[in-house]
């Protein structure tokens, strides 16, 4: 883990942008090793907390250079399998069955997590939660469209349908 001295900290609040580098892809910020400008307090206080970059100093930015291609090769490679993946979402329907009054109103809510608890399941995958775009948990039975971020280039919607258990 890289950690940062006071020293460094008060260089780098002179500006309210500073440089980092993503040590995990993002689906909002990009591929794993992208250099990015973000706020002070967002590197500061959850990116690099967070374990999801480090600061763009020469010594890392040299590291990065080296692993550029690496990490090229590897992203080709889960391009590749999740091109197939994102046709199989946008043709096919999700269908989730959870406990609802007799009017359709869900006793809880169906959100991301279950959503993708159930499409890791179908589609022998391992997406996170985080991947779908909810504005907010659906409380209703029915059918929904969800948009899904399989990478940063590929995104897809899916259908959900949300059935009452008998």
């Amino acid at each position: 883990m890289y950690y940062v001295t006071v020293e460094k900290w008060r260089f780098y609040t002179m500006s309210k942008k500073v440089a980092i580098i993503l040590t995990q892809e993002h689906p909002k910020l990009g591929p794993k090793g992208q250099v990015l400008s973000v706020a002070l307090g967002y590197a500061r206080n959850f990116l690099i907390p967070q374990g999801l970059a480090v600061l763009a100093t020469q010594e890392n930015l040299k590291r990065v250079e080296h692993l550029k291609v690496q990490l090229e090769k590897e992203r080709q490679i889960f391009l590749e399998k999740q091109k197939p993946l994102a046709e199989k979402l946008k043709k096919q329907t999700v269908k989730l069955v959870v406990k609802a009054q007799e009017e359709g109103s869900l006793f809880g809510s169906v959100g991301a997590a279950e959503i993708a608890e159930k499409i890791n399941a179908e589609f022998k995958t391992q997406l996170e939660p985080k991947a779908i775009l909810l504005d907010k948990p659906f409380k209703k039975t029915g059918k929904y469209e969800v948009e899904v971020t399989l990478a940063p280039e590929i995104k897809t919607t899916t259908k959900i349908e949300i059935a009452a258990e008998e």
